[in-house]
């Protein structure tokens, strides 16, 4: 299976549990993490990446992203391989992009340097 890179944001708490899980579960290292919020060289707009997580197969350059993603990355972490079927039904018969939009607009962005210990100040 080949390897993929998974674009997440590190100012979305839920991508930064997603990504902590991703690096624990991924025993054969075929996911590569990084940040939308560094410095890239990729074509896909900022605002794009915001919206959704992208993964890219770093063997063929094919592009998936949102629930098909999700499913990219579960077909390469043997304790998730078990989603991978029902998560791309979902995707097929759409309800699943639905569920991902609805959960990644909802999803709340904390900006980096506006955190002080346990207060926020979010604007």
């Amino acid at each position: 299976m080949s390897k993929i890179l998974v674009l997440y944001d590190s100012w979305c708490p839920i991508c930064m549990r997603v990504k902590e899980n991703i690096h624990k579960l991924d025993w054969f290292n075929l996911i590569e993490l990084e940040s939308i919020r560094e410095e890239n060289n990729l074509n896909i707009p900022i605002t794009d990446l915001e919206k959704e997580m992208y993964c890219i197969n770093l063997e063929t350059g094919k592009i998936t992203k949102g629930i098909d993603a999700i499913a990219s990355i579960s077909a390469r972490l043997p304790l998730m391989m078990l989603f991978w079927l029902p998560l791309k039904l979902s995707s097929y018969f759409v309800f699943g992009h639905k569920l991902y939009n609805y959960i990644a607009k909802t999803r709340i962005i904390i900006p980096v340097n506006n955190c002080d210990g346990d207060t926020c100040n979010i604007k």
